[in-house]
């Protein structure tokens, strides 16, 4: 019985050293088996995509908090809810709903409607919503908190008499022509000269502190109908330009209210306005926080560049990839940004824009406490210009300041997700605009094409009657928008005869054709991107183990001991097995840290490409075995049906000789 139950006994079992213990507790099981285990190539693999994907990780994590830090200070430098607010506040001198708007300007009647009803009302009020008197306080403002800084300028720009072009008969009966190509800067002369001059440029300035605003206009039109330097044949351009700042928000503004007279005798209005914070960094302590966090996360990827350049010149490697260059370009812009936010500030937080500021207020207290009949002398000295010409500055640096926070922002997302290009299921997006970009790039020929052949005959067709086709890059850009919005057909049908078959014919080649060629390109390439894609790791599950790691590892000072290890298996030139004992023994740690690492290593090696592609090797080599045994069995039957067949033939062929015999 005994002698059964031990050939019955698992052979991983070893014999009890007590003889007198019942057969059934006689053995004592191998625990070994169930230890969990590694071997070293494995181990091997799991270390370095540890520190390939801790890297990557790393380099995803600082894109990132870059990334966001930027769109919180872009958020802090220009409050956006704040310039918002600012902006429908000062919208009631564009928009009023039973008054003339700017925007629907189009005689110069409409201009003094926009102006007697619109503009002085609203900065110059008699009286108050309840027709009682104002306060002192609330003259001068825009919208009840928008206070005018210095004064509102008034400036107008009639062109000096010029030959025409044309010598015929009928072009010397048309009278005087005008200069409506040269420039005239309006910053041209001294202080004197820009106050008392009437050609090019004729200017009136209107502070709060002025008794009589709308009749001081008033004067201003009269003189300047009867000298000929008021709105006329001559005149090019009037602007109107306003700069203020709103206490309660503590935002400062300019407005520029431009009329342009084209030469057709259309006039075309414009209006810009622009709004920053008049110092950010006291109305918020967090931005001094986010410059600097931006600052070292810039720094941080100079260094890692210049770290690079270094590397790449000491192992004789390409200075630059793809990559590097996104790198690089982010460094760029955002120092970029700083500059234009550097010049910005400086013009903000000038003293000199303070000072003068301040002594245009006295030199105007002191101009209308003059009597009115020596007012006009004392203008002569009029400090506005200068401060004028400071806050004119002003557009093109807020304008620069947008370009650099628009182009940083969308490339610092672009930065992102070149840091993801690592794991195949989130570089889909980037790889398949790349892709699509790369195949539409010979398709994008004949798209210009085709677009400036509908582009000019639409300006044929359309383009004396409608702005949207009266120029080529106008009718470039309508036509390139029927791509995404298309175009109302009732726009046209009434300026053409064949305005339909145009229609019809743009419409069946952009989108038709065109468009989805585009779109069938894309889809192309995103399926050969899927279709390339491996989807079986796991970048949530990837980005747990790199935070489990660093937890554990990292946070609890043991990347020492694990460094042991890692020097350990480098000079291991067997192929072994390591279990938690083992390695326990070897870096001298405890068998649960070991057991830690075990897991750890194989979760990491599971994903390595190196993995991978034995595992596909092995496949192939067992198609391959699986392939020669079929070939070699079928040769074998071959062989004998060969045998057979020679028995049998060399049977019929004794036959016929002992026939023949």
């Amino acid at each position: 019985m005994s002698t059964k139950g031990s050939s019955e006994r698992d052979e991983s079992t070893l014999r009890s050293p007590f003889g007198n213990w019942p057969p059934d507790l006689e053995s004592i099981p191998r625990l070994s088996e169930s230890l969990p285990r590694i071997t070293t190539d494995e181990a091997r693999a799991g270390l370095a995509m540890r520190h390939e994907l801790r890297g990557h990780f790393l380099h995803m994590f600082f894109a990132l908090l870059q990334f966001c830090t930027f769109v919180s200070m872009i958020q802090v430098h220009t409050p956006i809810n704040r310039v918002f607010l600012v902006n429908r506040g000062v919208s009631d001198m564009r928009f009023q709903s039973s008054k003339m708007e700017f925007m629907n300007i189009r005689s110069a009647a409409d201009i003094e409607a926009w102006i007697d009803a619109s503009l002085l009302p609203e900065i110059f009020p008699s009286k108050d919503d309840n027709h009682s008197a104002l306060e002192i306080a609330a003259i001068g403002r825009i919208g009840s908190y928008n206070q005018v800084v210095g004064a509102v300028e008034f400036s107008i720009l009639n062109a000096p008499t010029a030959a025409c072009d044309s010598t015929t008969g009928i072009a010397a009966k048309y009278g005087a022509c005008h200069d409506m190509i040269s420039d005239f800067d309006i910053s041209d002369g001294d202080i004197e000269t820009r106050n008392t001059r009437a050609h090019p440029w004729h200017t009136l300035y209107l502070p709060a502190q002025d008794p009589a605003p709308v009749a001081r206009y008033k004067q201003w039109q009269v003189e300047g109908s009867a000298g000929g330097f008021y709105i006329g044949l001559a005149t090019r351009e009037l602007r109107v330009k306003i700069a203020t700042y709103n206490g309660e928000l503590d935002v400062f503004s300019y407005l520029d209210f431009k009329l342009e007279f084209q030469p057709g005798g259309a006039i075309e209005p414009t209006y810009r306005v622009y709004t920053i914070p008049a110092n950010p960094y006291t109305t918020s302590g967090a931005t001094y926080l986010l410059d600097v966090v931006l600052g070292l996360l810039n720094l941080y990827l100079l260094v890692r560049r210049c770290s690079s350049l270094v590397k790449s010149y000491r192992q004789r490697t390409q200075w630059l990839d793809s990559y590097g260059f996104v790198e690089w370009l982010a460094i760029v812009l955002v120092i970029g940004y700083y500059i234009a936010w550097r010049s910005l500030c400086g013009k903000i937080f000038s003293s000199e824009f303070e000072d003068q500021v301040a002594a245009l207020r006295s030199f105007y207290d002191s101009v209308f406490a003059l009597p009115e009949a020596q007012q006009a002398n004392a203008m002569v000295l009029n400090p506005q210009p200068t401060v004028s010409d400071f806050i004119d500055a002003f557009g093109p640096s807020i304008d620069l300041l947008y370009a650099f926070s628009i182009m940083t922002c969308l490339h610092l997302s672009v930065h992102v997700m070149a840091t993801l290009q690592f794991h195949p299921t989130l570089s889909i997006l980037s790889n398949t605009i790349v892709s699509s970009v790369k195949r539409l790039g010979s398709f994008a020929f004949v798209l210009l094409l085709v677009v400036v052949a509908l582009a000019t005959s639409g300006c044929v067709l359309f383009g004396p009657q409608l702005e949207a086709f009266s120029s080529l890059d106008r009718a470039m850009v309508t036509c390139i928008n029927m791509l995404f919005t298309g175009y109302d057909y009732e726009e046209i049908r009434v300026f053409n005869d064949i305005a339909i078959v145009w229609y019809w014919l743009t419409q069946a080649i952009i989108m038709l054709v065109l468009a989805n060629i585009m779109l069938a390109v894309i889809i192309a390439a995103h399926e050969d991107i899927v279709a390339a894609t491996s989807h079986e790791r796991s970048f949530a599950q990837e980005m747990l183990w790199v935070l489990d790691d660093t937890m554990r590892t990292t946070c609890l000072c043991r990347s020492s001991r694990l460094a042991r290890f890692e020097e350990r298996i480098a000079i291991d030139s067997t192929v072994r097995e390591w279990t938690a004992f083992d390695i326990a023994q070897a870096v001298d740690v405890s068998e649960s840290l070991a057991t830690d690492w075990i897991g750890m290593l194989r979760n990491f090696a599971s994903v390595a490409p190196s993995t991978e592609d034995a595992d596909a090797e092995k496949r192939s080599e067992q198609l391959d075995s699986i392939s020669s045994d079929r070939h070699r069995r079928i040769e074998e039957r071959v062989d004998l049906i060969d045998a057979k067949l020679g028995i049998i033939v060399d049977y019929i062929r004794a036959q016929e000789t002992l026939r023949m015999a």
